[in-house]
């Protein structure tokens, strides 16, 4: 059984990369939550949150994918744990006590561990603005950044998939399965 999740910035593919690997193959996909869980909590900005809301926001996200990570012997993750823990950082941790900032970074932490494989999607497709996610290349840089720095320092296994045709991709992914059998 395998865990393989996605990490990367906004618009490098995971959910269509996701997608198209359970479209072939049946692997269970964990969705990435963030659009759920802004709908749930009504909110329009998510870049516009009080602290306090943004914390709950990513609480909610994190809260959803480890039940539903844990609940699966195998899946492809659509964003995974260290991606939760970078958008965390970025948009939470300044304005959260660093109680709350711990008990949130050792719970991603601990997931983490959970994996067999990150495959990190480099920042390289251009973004059109959707009003959900930023379109900024820099933002995407420093989302790339913070992901490949949080596996780094958790020593998580990874991997970086560079290469931009679906098909390519998908046999990328279908090879770890196999690898790992």
């Amino acid at each position: 059984m395998k865990k393989i999740a996605l990490a990367g910035a906004g618009g490098t593919g995971k959910s269509t990369l996701a997608a198209e690997v359970n479209k072939r193959y049946g692997t269970p996909v964990i969705p990435e939550y963030a659009r759920e869980v802004a709908v749930e909590m009504k909110v329009e900005n998510i870049r516009k949150m009080e602290p306090d809301v943004a914390y709950e926001f990513q609480c909610r996200i994190l809260d959803k994918k480890i039940a539903e990570e844990n609940s699966h012997e195998t899946f492809i993750a659509d964003r995974s744990m260290a991606d939760v823990m970078a958008y965390y950082l970025r948009w939470c941790s300044r304005e959260i006590d660093d109680d709350r900032n711990k008990k949130y970074i050792d719970r991603c932490a601990e997931q983490l561990k959970h994996y067999d494989q990150v495959v990190v999607l480099p920042p390289v497709i251009p973004l059109e603005n959707d009003g959900f996610r930023s379109a900024k290349v820099y933002y995407q840089y420093e989302i790339h950044c913070l992901v490949v720095g949080i596996l780094v320092d958790k020593e998580i296994p990874w991997s970086t998939l560079s290469e931009t045709a679906m098909d390519k991709r998908v046999d990328y992914i279908q090879a770890l399965y196999e690898d790992q059998a």
